[in-house]
Order: C-alpha cells, then structure tokens, then sequence
C-alpha cells in the first residue's frame, strides 16, 4: 500500500514538501528555544515582530503561490511612506533654501489640525539654551507688511533689522520671523514687530543651565483650540535641581503617535505581525477630544530628545459669543398695569456645542438665578414684561458656560419726550424757506410733526427731526414715543418770501 502511495505522483509532492515543512519548523521551534526573543528600537521608531502561529495548509498553499501576500500591496505602502516623508520634509523650510536631508525624525506634521483652525501668531517671549538660534514668528493674515526692530540698549532706541525672512508653515501660510543668537550678550534683548496698526513686544531670555526635564503646566485645553508648541507654557526642570514654568521654551513640539502593522509569511510558513510605531512632531495640535494622549518633546537639533507623555483633558471653558440681539415689534402702554409680550431673537454661536444645541433666555439684571424653565431650546422666544428695566440676555452651551448680554426694554411710558431745542436755519434776511429742526429725548424711537398753526401746512408725523417751512407764522412742533406721548413746542418764522417783485409802472425816455 505505501509503495502504491509512493508511486503515486499526486501524493508524493505534497507529502514531501510537508516533511520538509515539519523538519523546518522543527528546527526553528529549537532555535527559537535557544535565543531569547529580541525587542528593537529605533530612535523614535519602535518595531516589535511576534509569531502569531503555525498554518500547515497556509503554508503548503502559499509554497504553490496561493494565497501568497501581495507585493503589490508592500509597493503601495512604501509608496505611501516616501509621500508622507516628503511631505514633511516639504513643510517649515525657508524660501530659497533647500530640504535637509531625511533623519528618523519626521517633523513637523499637521495630525489634528487644519487650514481653518490655524491661530494667528503673536510676537512672544522666547527662552533658549545659550548657543541656539531663535526665531521670533508673527503671522496675521489681515496684515501684509512687518517692520522688526530691536532694542539697542548702548543707543537707547529702536533699531531697524534688516534681515527679517519668511517660511511657510504646516498650514501652507507665510509666519514672517527674525533670528537672534541665544548668547549672554543677547540675554533679554527686546524685539518688536509692527504690522498694520499692531505693536507688538517680546523677549529674549537665554537660558544657561542645561535643561534636565519637560512636563505640561497644564494638562487641560479648552475644545476645538489649537495650541502652539513655542507658546506652550510647561515646566522645566535643570540638571542642578532648579525648575522654572516657561511659555515660550524653543525646540519645543506637540509629538503624536502613528502605529502600522503588517503581516507576512517566513519560509517556513511561519507568520509575523510587525508593530511600528513612528512618533511624529507638530508646532500645533488642536484639542479635539475629551481626553486623548499627547507628548510635549524638547528636541534641540543637536542634543537629546526630552518627552513626557500626558493625557490631554478636552474642556469647555469658553462661552458662546453673543453676535445679536434683536426685538420685535411690540406695544408699548401709557399704563403701567399687565403684562406686554416681547418677542426676542439672538444670534449667537459657540466654538464646541453646536448651534441648534444652544440655550437662550432673558431676565431682570436683578436675578439671583436663571431658573431651568426660563431657558429655551429656540433663538427666537416670546418673554411677558410686566415693568420697565434693564434686562439680560442669555446664551448657555451645552458645557454650562453662559454669556450674557444687558438691553433696556420698555413696555410701559406714561412720560413724554424732553424736548431739548427748536432752532430756525436761518434768522437774518429773507429766505424762500426755512428749516425748523428739533432736539429731543426719549427711552423709545420718536417721531416729529411741524404744523403751521395759521396756514395749515403740516408734515405729520415723520422720522426726521427737520421740516422745510415755506410759509411765515407761528408753527407747533411735535414730538411723540412709541406709546404716544406727546411734548410740544412752538416756534414763528417770519423771513420767508417766496413772492416776486410787482411791477405797477415801466416808464420808457
């Protein structure tokens, strides 16, 4: 029988090609016995490879060239890694100047941000290390032209720096900066930065103890803000034990972990998952969760990396912004009794809750406290007022966080407007016309009547505070409130001739 099987040519390949198999796994289980497992590390890039296990009918496959991994496939993500590494390579590098060359770092990177959360760049302090060249950054896209100065203490003026430069950043935007070298001498030299009708002032601090330690001075960000690394406050710890909290530390970055995996196949069939894990570093990260992991890295280009790694807290600390507030259309009573429907609409707009998420509510200035069911769901509300005062318009986001917005209302006016002044345009000398104008007061929108109380010539009542009388004699000027109040005045013209000469005789010589 096992000659027959022997003979057979269907069944002595496989056979073969699965004791070959099995004496090679064999001799790798021993193998494998005898050398401890290695983990490796590369700089910031960790690999980590694991035998996931044995597939006798996988492997015999994959030997025939099926269900083998395709090599287009490893093409691809090399292919994908080359992008992505030129990319970065292609960002923060001053115009004119050519890319360095590929290190195992990839800095910077734009992982959580994007063009339209980028923050405008304030001139700020810097703190460095002696020996570093700073840079002092402002990017402000309303302003186009930058003038950089800096202090001249033996002069004691401003002085012009000529040298100022531009680079783009991981937003594709213009920052426009000035080096200064981080030496003693430089020890808090004062820069400033005009730009459009912005002054602004920072310092230079160069630091002369050897930096030992970084952590985050806080560990909170307020949501859907994007911080700045060289702007980002943190605390420093020195190798003589000293520490000091910095916003401004330079070579400071945002670190942000990318994990890859891939599956393959030895030759003994054996499979391997490899774990990567590339650290990249950013200027920036916007905080867009309520808790995610985070590193802050002093990476100086010619010392040793220093990381901590946190847990980045997500707040909603900022209010909604109040952009309008507008009222309806309503009575307003010379009686002080009842209540008077207002309606009220507001514009508003957070930069967490959404907008139809939004809580809107009014009340007196002299409330204690906004109950719940004050609180409405729509922008446009109906409020009863029952008495004259000032009153407070809320916004509420989904955090807690209220903004407010003081407006006086009237609903009740039993007093007419203060007539101020009634004046003529012209008081000397005969005219064709005459303009009355009036000065008046009132808590609500006015409107005037002029009315001629000997010839009948009237405006009636209009938004303007000016009439032209074309006709002398005593006029009655009227001012009225929107609930019908009404304060009078009066006032006579008496220069007004608008009659041609009469000619009674033409005698001709």
């Amino acid at each position: 029988m096992l000659l027959k099987l022997i003979k057979n040519k269907r069944v002595i390949i496989p056979l073969c090609v699965l004791i070959f198999i099995l004496g090679g796994y064999g001799a790798s289980m021993v193998k494998k016995n005898l050398d401890a497992p290695k983990e490796e590390k590369v700089a910031d890039e960790e690999t980590k490879t694991e035998e996931k296990g044995f597939d006798l009918v996988g492997s015999i496959l994959s030997l025939f060239g099926k269900e083998k991994a395709s090599l287009e496939t490893d093409k691809a993500e090399d292919s994908k890694q080359s992008d992505f590494e030129k990319k970065v390579l292609d960002k923060l590098i001053p115009e004119g100047e050519a890319a360095p060359e590929a290190d195992s770092e990839e800095k910077p990177s734009e992982e959580g941000v994007s063009s339209t959360s980028a923050p405008a760049i304030s001139l700020h302090d810097v703190y460095a290390e002696k020996g570093k060249e700073v840079r002092f950054y402002v990017a402000d896209p309303s302003d186009s032209t930058y003038k950089w100065e800096v202090f001249d203490v033996a002069l004691n003026d401003w002085v012009t720096k000529e040298d100022s430069q531009t680079q783009n950043d991981e937003f594709g935007r213009k920052l426009h900066y000035v080096s200064i070298l981080a030496s003693e001498e430089n020890h808090k030299t004062m820069v400033r930065c005009t730009h459009g009708d912005k002054e602004e002032v920072a310092f230079l601090y160069v630091i002369t103890k050897k930096i030992a330690g970084i952590e985050p001075a806080s560990s909170k960000a307020d949501l859907n803000t994007c911080l700045v690394s060289f702007q980002y406050p943190v605390k420093v710890s020195f190798s003589d034990g000293s520490a000091e909290e910095i916003a401004g530390l330079w070579d400071l970055f945002f670190g942000n972990q990318k994990s890859e995996r891939a599956e393959e196949f030895d030759e003994f069939g054996m499979m391997q998952e490899t774990l990567t894990i590339k650290t990249s570093e950013s200027y920036y990260h916007k905080a867009v969760g309520d808790k995610e992991e985070l590193a802050i890295r002093y990476h100086p280009s010619d010392g040793e990396i220093i990381k901590k790694e946190f847990t980045l807290e997500g707040t909603d600390e900022t209010a909604p912004e109040i952009e309008n507030v507008q009222l309806g259309d309503f009575k307003i009573s010379q009686s002080d009794t009842g209540e008077t429907p207002v309606s009220i609409t507001v514009t508003a707009r957070d930069n967490v809750t959404p907008l139809p998420q939004l809580q809107y509510a009014l009340v007196r200035t002299d409330a204690k406290e906004i109950k719940e069911e004050a609180w409405s769901d729509s922008p446009s509300f109906n409020v009863p007022i029952s008495q004259n005062g000032r009153y407070v318009v809320c916004v509420r986001d989904k955090a807690g966080n209220v903004s407010k917005l003081e407006r006086e209302i009237i609903t009740t006016d039993s007093k007419p407007p203060e007539i101020k002044a009634v004046s003529l345009s012209s008081t000397e000398g005969w005219v064709q016309k005459n303009t009355i104008s009036v000065v008046a007061e009132d808590k609500t929108a006015i409107s005037y009547c002029f009315n001629n109380v000997e010839t009948g010539e009237s405006s009636g009542f209009i938004d303007k505070n000016e009439f032209d009388a074309t006709s002398n004699g005593k006029w009655n000027v009227q001012v009225r409130d929107r609930a019908g109040n009404i304060a009078e005045s009066e006032i006579t013209v008496s220069n007004i001739d608008n009659h041609a000469p009469k000619i009674n005789i033409i005698k001709v010589r």
